[in-house]
């Protein structure tokens, strides 16, 4: 059991990207979850290639300050970790890596919100729940999380969720119980 655990292929890491942004003027029917495919030749594993996105106060207006929206978008398990492996968290390259990567992020969002960019803010009271120091009530959320943090702050080996189990090979049965 042990061996078959060990042989089981791991899923690819993720890309996240956390907004606090200004919700004014969006239309009234924004939807909350959206899947940005790039291409579909390429398939779900592709890097980069397919993006969740997540606008939970569409529900539930009260997770930020009113006239603010909190968005999520995140690769698919798919983010490579060899290319971040044994980077330095603190160095210059590591964080221009981040910016690098998170444009994929910021490219699909735009898909659903063209403006995204120019709408990345929060109020001092999100910051302060989330954040520290506390900032202003302008100041920008802007949170990207890598590999590198999903190995770190959840403690998942390589940055992955887990096991990969590719649906040709299980021909629509659940996977082994691990």
């Amino acid at each position: 059991e042990k061996q078959e655990k060990m042989e089981t292929p791991e899923c690819a890491s993720f890309m996240h990207l956390h907004l606090g942004i200004d919700a004014s003027d969006l239309p009234d029917d924004l939807e909350c979850h959206h899947v940005v495919v790039n291409d579909w030749e390429l398939g779900v594993e592709a890097p980069q290639n397919v993006i969740i996105i997540s606008i939970p106060t569409v529900f539930d207006p009260t997770l930020a300050p009113d006239g603010k929206h909190v968005v999520h978008a995140y690769t698919a398990g798919n983010e490579p970790y060899s290319i971040w492996e044994g980077m330095d968290r603190n160095s210059p390259e590591y964080k221009a890596l981040k910016k690098e990567r998170a444009e994929c992020l910021y490219a699909a969002l735009e898909n659903v919100i063209p403006d995204i960019r120019s709408r990345v803010e929060a109020s001092a009271a999100t910051l302060s729940a989330h954040c520290s120091p506390i900032q202003d009530a302008r100041s920008s959320v802007e949170m990207i999380g890598t590999p590198l943090t999903h190995e770190r702050f959840l403690r998942r080996h390589r940055g992955s969720y887990g096991h990969s189990y590719p649906g040709e090979d299980r021909s629509g049965a659940l996977p082994p119980r691990l």
